[in-house]
């Protein structure tokens, strides 16, 4: 059988998917994230599948022994806010892993914003996806199909449906950008990242998923939005709130509405930055690259607003606003800056 055809039943017997789920490795990882982006209308299931072996610690065997069938269904019983009134057991091992799933199906609806939906012919058509690559220095700002605007920030990468499909909205994202989604309630709107799913029915939030740091950001403008990690762990968002997933960690906490969405607005903002930060920044706005002769641009840390201004004249802001004095030079797409 492909996995195309897979229930969640499947997956949770088919060894090279409870590998993935328990045992991390990049080769593996790369194998299914891939594979989710290929079949978008899996994505449902896969997840289901999965939180049901990390929640429960699901012991794949073709065979269970009696105690193994009484931990599992007390497990399940605990964590299940359903009344639960007799549960069938049968010797027939098979026949118990079916029962067991559809209570854990049951019990993760309650934590969980995903729904089980039955697709028909769900392989007839392909989708074909298109994908945004935004340089150092660009910023690009586009609709999707369904009337949702995206701000997508320079460095920053997209993959999306051509056109989405009836029951789903599901875009991939590396990078930084800004979502106002056209309300949809029959498709909610997922955005996919490296750790974590964001699910909203229509809202503006923010979503930045830095692959160097190890970070991802989910800020809330308006509406409500849901997030998922790896984990099964679901928080939900009020406007004003952000989520922040970092090393395996998500935390619920404010944010500062300028320093998040500055760059939606065009304003290059700098909150007691470093040389180090401030030359980050700087690349990445105007996609330039650069070099100095001293390993600090200046010293201490800088703080600034800039409003759609040219390089030259932010590099001027800092050096006037700064305690260390340099000159500099602009070649092309080179900076060079020499000590005073």
């Amino acid at each position: 059988m492909e996995y195309e055809d897979y229930t969640e039943y499947d997956f949770l017997e088919d060894e090279f998917f409870v590998r993935w789920v328990r045992n991390y490795d990049k080769e593996t990882n790369q194998f299914w994230q891939q594979w989710i982006q290929d079949h978008p209308e899996k994505l449902e299931t896969v997840l289901i599948a999965k939180q049901t072996i990390q929640s429960l610690g699901y012991k794949q065997k073709h065979k269970l022994s009696r105690e193994e069938k009484e931990d599992m269904f007390n497990h399940i019983r605990k964590k299940n806010r359903h009344v639960i009134n007799q549960a069938p057991r049968s010797r027939n091992s098979s026949v118990f892993i079916r029962v067991a799933a559809v209570l854990v199906i049951i019990m993760i609806a309650t934590f969980s914003y995903y729904h089980l939906s039955n697709r028909e012919n769900a392989d007839a058509e392909v989708i074909s996806y298109i994908s945004k690559v935004n340089p150092a220095g660009r910023k690009t700002t586009f609709k999707l199909s369904d009337g949702t605007r995206i701000k997508l920030n320079a460095s920053s990468t997209i993959k999306y449906p051509k056109n989405f499909a009836p029951d789903s909205r599901i875009v991939y994202l590396e990078g930084e950008a800004f979502f106002e989604v056209t309300r949809d309630e029959n498709r909610p709107f997922l955005v996919v990242t490296e750790g974590i799913t964001t699910k909203v029915l229509g809202t503006s939030f923010y979503v930045k998923n830095d692959l160097q740091q190890k970070d991802i950001q989910v800020a809330l403008v308006s509406g409500k939005v849901s997030v998922l990690d790896e984990g099964g762990n679901t928080i939900m968002l009020a406007p004003n709130e952000m989520v922040t997933y970092s090393h395996n960690t998500i935390a619920k906490g404010s944010f500062d509405r300028d320093l998040v969405f500055g760059w939606v607005d065009n304003k290059l903002i700098f909150h007691k930055e470093d040389a180090a930060e401030v030359v980050k920044q700087l690349e990445k706005w105007y996609g330039v690259q650069f070099v100095m002769e001293k390993e600090q641009m200046f010293e201490g840390l800088f703080s600034g607003v800039f409003e759609n201004e040219s390089l030259e004249n932010v590099l001027k802001g800092i050096r006037y606003g700064s305690e260390f004095s340099f000159t500099y030079e602009i070649m092309g797409q080179q900076v060079i800056i020499k000590d005073n």
